[in-house]
C-alpha cells in the first residue's frame, strides 16, 4: 500500500510540475511572438509615415516649380502689357499673340488673360464667349492687386471659372501705368484637373488620398475626388492645431468623419506660397501584410502549443509505463528531454530568423516597388527636364516635359546628341561641359542654349551627374534641366527698364532724388545738381537736412514719417544752394512699395512765386474793376426797370386810347391810322420786353421755371398764334414732331414758346412766298432726360455767307435796309441763343441767299417720371378760342373794381371794359379800395401795385386777412403795374394776388383774364 501510495503522489506531482512547464514555455512563446508583432507594426509605420513625407515633399517641389513656371509666365505678360503701354497703348491683337505663345509653355493652365481697370477681360489665350465682356471685378484676386500696389503674387480661393466654366485656381499679379497708378491685372486659371491628375499617378491605395489645400484651409484638389468638397474648410482638430501652431511639416494619425477610416497623414507646407499638400494612407491598407505576418506568426505558435502539450500527454505515458523499467531508462528518457528540450530553443531560433528574413523581404520589395512606381509616376509628370545619355551625349532617355519644350516627338531626339539641337557656338562650350562630366566631375550648375523644333531659342540651366557600370567605369551621364527662357526675358526687360529709368532719370529737366528713410541721399539727377550747385558726389554725402532751408529740422523727419505713412506728398519748400543763396521749389514725394526709400520729383519755382506775387497784385485790381462793373450794371437794370414802368405807364393810355378810338364810328382810314398807331405803341412795348429780357439774361437774373407740360399744345398754340400773320401774307405754315419724340416733358415752357415765337415770326416775316415749317427731331435721350432739335425752314430771302457769324449778335441784322423794310431791333435772335444755352443747348442758321434758311437749337428737358391723367401739362391751352375782339362778350353786368392813380387809365379801362358788358367801379387809392369792397359786392379786383395812401401789396394783404371788414376775402385780385420782370409778377403772387398783368394792358390779354378768372 505505501508503494502505491507513493507512487501515485509521485504521479501527480510529476503532471502538475509538467504542466506548469509547458504553461510557462508557451507563455514565453506567445510573449516573445507579441513583441516581434509590436516592433513589427512599429516599423511598417514608421515606413509608412517616412513614405508619405516623400511624397509630400515631391509634391512640393513639383507643385513649386510649376507655380514658378506660372509667375515666369505672368511677370513676362506684366513687363510686355507694360512696355506697350508707354509705348502709346497696348496693341490687343500682339498682346494676344503674345499670351498665347507663353500659354503654349504651360498646359497647365486653361487660360491667361487680362483685364483693364475696371475688371473687364479683355485680353488673353483661353475660351471666350464672343459678344461676351466678362468682369472679375468682384473677384478676391482682382481686389487684392488693385488695392495692393506693390504688385505680389496672389493666388486666390478656387472658383467656377466664368469663361471656363471648371473649378480652377486663379494665380494674378498687378500690371501698372507708367506713373504707378492700377492699369489692370493679369492671370492664370490653373485646372483643378491637373492636381487631380498629378496625385492619380502615386499610388495610395484604395483608401488613402492626396488634398491641396490654401492657406486658410480651404480644400482646393483631392484625389479621390468628391462631390461638392472644393473650397470646404473641414479638417482634423490636430490638424488645425498643426497649421495654427506654423508647424511645415507634421505627421500624425487621425480618423476621417466622412468614413470613420483610421490614416496616417503627412501635412506638408509649400515653400513660399499659401499652399498645403496632404498626404493620407488608410491604416488598415497599409498594415495589410503585417496582420498576413501576425497570422502566420500565430498558427505557429498554435502549433507549437498543441506540439507541446501532446509531447506533454506523451511523456506522461512513457512515464507511466516507465515505472516497469530500470534506473537506466529513466536517464536515458531525461537524457531525451533534456535533446527535446534543446531542439525546440533551436527550433524557436530557426524559425525567429526565418520570420525576420520573411518580413525584411517583404519590405524591400514592397518598397522597391513603390519607388519605382513612385518615380515613374512624378519623372514622367515632372516639369522639369530630365535626362540621360550615353558617353558620346547620345540621348538614352527623355522625359515628356522635353517634349513640350523642344517641340520635337520624343522618338526624333532619342538616339541623336544633344549638339545635334544647339548652334555651333552653343554646342562648342557645352561639349567641355561634357568632357568634364566624362571624367568624373559633378556639374552643380550650368545654363546652355538650344533650339526647338519651330526654331525657337531654349535658354535650359542643367544639373548633371556621371553614370557608372558595376566596374565603376563612366558610361553615360545624366540630370535635369529648367526652361529658364522666359526668366532670361523677364531679366533682360528688368535690365532694359532699369537703363530706361536711368536714362530718364539723368535727362528730366526737373530735380530728382531717392533718398532712405533717415533722408540720406541715394541718388540724384544732373538737373538737381544744377539747380543747387553741388555735384552729384558732393550731394551723396549729404542729407534732405543739409539742404533744407527749414528751421526746424523735426519738421523735415516728421514729413518723411508722414510720406511714408500716405504714400504721396506734394508740398512747397525752399532749398540752399550751395553758394548760399535760397531757391523756392515745389517737391512731390511718393513712398516706393516697399517703404524702405522715397523719390522725388522737384521743381525750380523762384520765378513762379514772383509771378504769382504780381498775379494777385494784378488780380486785387480786377477784383476791384469789377465790383465796379457791377456796380454799375446794378445800376443799369435798375434803371432800366424803373424806364420800363415810367414808359409803360403812358404807354398804357396811349394803347387804350387807340383801342377806345377803335371802338368808335371811324372811316376806313381812319381806323388804318389808328392801327398803325397801335402797332407802333406793341411795337415799342415789344421792344421794352427784348430790352428788358436781354439784360437779365447778361446779368445772370433770369432763371427758368422747371414746370411738366406736353409738347404737343405748346407746338399747335405757337402755330396758331403765328398763322394768321403766315395767312396775310400768303405763306404756307405747318409743323411736324418726329414719332420717337417724348410728349410729356418737365421745363421752362414760356421760354420755349418764346424761342419758338421769335424763330417762326422771323421766318414769316423774312418770307414773301412759300412755305415756312416746324420740325421738332430727337437728338439723343438719357434715362431722365431727352434733347429736342427744333428746326425752323423757310424759302424767304435767306442770308449772306459773310453775315451768319453775327446774326446772333444784339442789335445786328443781315442788312441794315431790313430794319427799315421788315421791322424790328435785332434783339430777338440774341435772346433766342442766350435761352437756347440756358436750356443746355444751342442754335445755329444755315441759309443761302435768295433761296432761303434754316434756324434750328437744341434744348435738354427732363422726362416726366409718370402722366399726370387731368392735370393741365402748362400755362396754355390746348386750344386757343378765337379772339375776344372777334365777338362781343355777355358778361351780364358783371361788377369788378379797378383800382388805379392814374387818371387815363382810370378813364379808358371803364370804357372799354364797358363794350363787353362789365360794370366798372374805379378807385383812387388803396384805403378807398377797402371802403368799396366793405360796402359792395365785386366778382374781381384789378389792382395797381404803386398807389399813394396804400399800395397795391398792402390792399391785397387786408383783403386775404379773414379779421378784416372787406366782404370777400377769396375775390380774385389781378395785378396791374408796369413793373415786367419774373421777380414782379413773384412778388405779386407772393402778396397774395392771384394773377398778373404788365403795363401797357392789351385789350385781348385783359379780356383774356377776365374770362379765366370770372368764367373759367
Amino acid at each position: 500500500m505505501p508503494g502505491i501510495v507513493k507512487s501515485i503522489d509521485s504521479f501527480a506531482g510529476l503532471k502538475r510540475r509538467l504542466a506548469i512547464s509547458v504553461f510557462l514555455l508557451n507563455l514565453l512563446v506567445f510573449s516573445i511572438a507579441g513583441l516581434s508583432l509590436f516592433h513589427s507594426r512599429n516599423d511598417y509605420e514608421k515606413m509608412t509615415a517616412v513614405s508619405t513625407q516623400n511624397i509630400a515633399s515631391i509634391l512640393d517641389h513639383h507643385i513649386k516649380g510649376e507655380i514658378n513656371s506660372i509667375d515666369i509666365a505672368l511677370i513676362a505678360v506684366k513687363y510686355e502689357a507694360e512696355a506697350q503701354i508707354v509705348r502709346g497703348g497696348i496693341d490687343k491683337e500682339a498682346l494676344n499673340r503674345y499670351m498665347i505663345r507663353q500659354r503654349t509653355f504651360l498646359p497647365a493652365l486653361q487660360g491667361l488673360w487680362m483685364t483693364d481697370s475696371r475688371g473687364d477681360i479683355i485680353y488673353g489665350a483661353g475660351p471666350v464667349t464672343p459678344g461676351v465682356v466678362v468682369n472679375i471685378v468682384d473677384r478676391d484676386y482682382f481686389i487684392f492687386e488693385r488695392d495692393n500696389s506693390k504688385g505680389d503674387l496672389f493666388i486666390a480661393k478656387p472658383v467656377l471659372g466664368r469663361l471656363s466654366k471648371k473649378w480652377v485656381l486663379n494665380i494674378a499679379r498687378r500690371v501698372n501705368n507708367p506713373d504707378g497708378s492700377f492699369a489692370g491685372t493679369v492671370f492664370g486659371n490653373l485646372s483643378l484637373d491637373h492636381f487631380i491628375n498629378i496625385f492619380s499617378a502615386v499610388d495610395v491605395g484604395k483608401k488613402g488620398s492626396i488634398s491641396l489645400r490654401d492657406g486658410e484651409l480651404a480644400l482646393v484638389a483631392r484625389y479621390p475626388e468628391l462631390e461638392d468638397t472644393v473650397g470646404t474648410k473641414t479638417v482634423s482638430k490636430h490638424f488645425s492645431t498643426l497649421f495654427n501652431a506654423g508647424s511645415h511639416v507634421a505627421t500624425y494619425k487621425a480618423i476621417a468623419g466622412i468614413d470613420n477610416t483610421e490614416r496616417l497623414i503627412t501635412y506638408r507646407k509649400i515653400t513660399g506660397y499659401p499652399l498645403e499638400v496632404v498626404v493620407a494612407l488608410a491604416t488598415e491598407e497599409y498594415l495589410a501584410e503585417w496582420r498576413k505576418e501576425s497570422l502566420t506568426q500565430l498558427c505557429l505558435v498554435t502549433l507549437f502549443t498543441i506540439v507541446t502539450v501532446l509531447f506533454s500527454r506523451m511523456l506522461l505515458s512513457k512515464w507511466i509505463q516507465g515505472k516497469r523499467v530500470d534506473a537506466e531508462l529513466r536517464k536515458a528518457k531525461e537524457d531525451l528531454e533534456l535533446r527535446i528540450e534543446e531542439r525546440t530553443a533551436d527550433l524557436n531560433q530557426a524559425n525567429e530568423q526565418l520570420k525576420n528574413e520573411l518580413i525584411e523581404r517583404s519590405r524591400a520589395e514592397e518598397k522597391l516597388r513603390n519607388s519605382e512606381e513612385l518615380y515613374h509616376s512624378l519623372i514622367e509628370t515632372s516639369q522639369d527636364l530630365i535626362w540621360q545619355c550615353d558617353a558620346e551625349g547620345r540621348f538614352t532617355y527623355l522625359n515628356l516635359a522635353v517634349e513640350q519644350v523642344f517641340g520635337y516627338e520624343l522618338d526624333e531626339m532619342l538616339g541623336k546628341r544633344f549638339t545635334d539641337f544647339q548652334s555651333a557656338d552653343n554646342a562648342a562650350n557645352a561639349i567641355m561641359e561634357f568632357n568634364r562630366l566624362m571624367l568624373g566631375e559633378q556639374i552643380d550648375s550650368h545654363e546652355s542654349t538650344y533650339i526647338g523644333k519651330s526654331g525657337n531659342k531654349i535658354i535650359l540651366e542643367l544639373k548633371a551627374i556621371f553614370r557608372s557600370d558595376q566596374n565603376g567605369e563612366i558610361v553615360g551621364a545624366s540630370g535635369t534641366a529648367y526652361d529658364i527662357t522666359l526668366r532670361k526675358q523677364a531679366e533682360k526687360a528688368l535690365q532694359r527698364s532699369e537703363d530706361q529709368y536711368r536714362t530718364t532719370l539723368h535727362t528730366l529737366l526737373d530735380g530728382f532724388w531717392i533718398v532712405d528713410m533717415q533722408g540720406r541721399f541715394i541718388d540724384v539727377n544732373a538737373a538737381y545738381c544744377k539747380i543747387t550747385g553741388y555735384t552729384h558726389n558732393e550731394i551723396l554725402a549729404m542729407s534732405i537736412q543739409d539742404v533744407e532751408a527749414l528751421e526746424n529740422k523735426a519738421d523735415i523727419v516728421h514729413r518723411i514719417q508722414s510720406i511714408n505713412l500716405n504714400g504721396t506728398q506734394r508740398f512747397e519748400s525752399q532749398h540752399r544752394c550751395k553758394d548760399g543763396h535760397i531757391v523756392d521749389v515745389e517737391i512731390c514725394s511718393s513712398s516706393l512699395p516697399n517703404n524702405a526709400m522715397i523719390c522725388s520729383s522737384l521743381r525750380d519755382i523762384t520765378e513762379l512765386k514772383r509771378t504769382e506775387k504780381k498775379l494777385l497784385e494784378s488780380n486785387r485790381n480786377f477784383n476791384e474793376a469789377r465790383e465796379l462793373a457791377e456796380e454799375a450794371n446794378t445800376a443799369k437794370s435798375q434803371f432800366l426797370a424803373t424806364m420800363s414802368h415810367e414808359i409803360r405807364t403812358p404807354m398804357n393810355g396811349v394803347i387804350g386810347m387807340i383801342e377806345l378810338l377803335q371802338h368808335t364810328e371811324l372811316t376806313p382810314e381812319q381806323h388804318e391810322y389808328a392801327e398803325s398807331a397801335k402797332s407802333s405803341g406793341i411795337e415799342l412795348v415789344n421792344l421794352l420786353n427784348d430790352i428788358l429780357d436781354l439784360s437779365k439774361i447778361e446779368a445772370g437774373k433770369i432763371d427758368l421755371e422747371l414746370s411738366d407740360f406736353k409738347l404737343q399744345p405748346i407746338i399747335t398754340d405757337t402755330i396758331k398764334l403765328m398763322s394768321l400773320q403766315a395767312r396775310e401774307k400768303g405763306v404756307m405754315l405747318s409743323f411736324s414732331i418726329d414719332s420717337e419724340v417724348p410728349t410729356t416733358l418737365k421745363g421752362d415752357a414760356t421760354r420755349l414758346r418764346q424761342i419758338l415765337t421769335n424763330l417762326v415770326g422771323n421766318a414769316i416775316k423774312f418770307t414773301h412766298k412759300g412755305t415756312v415749317t416746324l420740325n421738332i427731331e430727337k437728338n439723343n435721350e438719357k434715362e431722365h432726360s431727352v434733347t429736342l432739335r427744333f428746326l425752323v425752314c423757310d424759302t424767304g430771302i435767306g442770308i449772306a455767307t459773310n453775315k451768319l457769324e453775327h446774326i446772333f449778335e444784339p442789335f445786328t441784322q443781315a442788312d441794315s435796309s431790313t430794319t427799315r423794310k421788315y421791322g424790328g431791333t435785332g434783339l430777338g435772335l440774341a435772346i433766342c441763343k442766350k435761352l437756347a444755352l440756358l436750356m443746355g443747348g444751342d442754335i445755329g442758321v444755315q441759309s443761302t441767299e435768295g433761296k432761303g434758311s434754316t434756324f434750328w437749337f437744341t434744348a435738354v428737358m427732363e422726362k416726366q417720371k409718370e402722366a399726370r391723367a387731368g392735370q393741365r401739362s402748362c400755362l396754355v391751352s390746348e386750344e386757343r378760342t378765337a379772339s375776344p375782339l372777334a365777338k362781343k362778350s355777355t358778361a351780364n353786368g358783371i361788377r369788378i373794381l379797378l383800382t388805379e392813380d392814374d387818371p387815363r387809365a382810370l378813364i379808358i379801362i371803364p370804357k372799354l371794359l364797358k363794350n363787353y358788358g362789365y360794370l366798372v367801379d374805379v378807385t383812387c387809392d388803396g384805403k378807398e379800395a377797402l371802403q368799396a369792397l366793405e360796402n359792395n359786392d365785386y366778382a374781381l379786383v384789378l389792382m395797381d401795385c404803386m398807389m399813394p395812401v396804400m399800395n397795391g401789396y398792402e390792399v391785397t394783404a387786408v383783403i386775404r386777412d379773414p379779421d378784416s371788414a372787406v366782404r370777400r376775402h377769396d375775390i380774385p385780385v389781378i395785378a396791374l403795374t408796369g413793373n415786367a420782370m419774373k421777380q414782379d409778377r413773384d412778388r405779386c403772387i407772393a402778396a397774395g394776388m392771384d394773377d398778373h398783368l404788365p403795363k401797357p394792358l392789351i385789350l385781348v390779354d385783359l379780356l383774356e383774364k377776365l374770362d379765366t378768372w370770372l368764367k373759367g
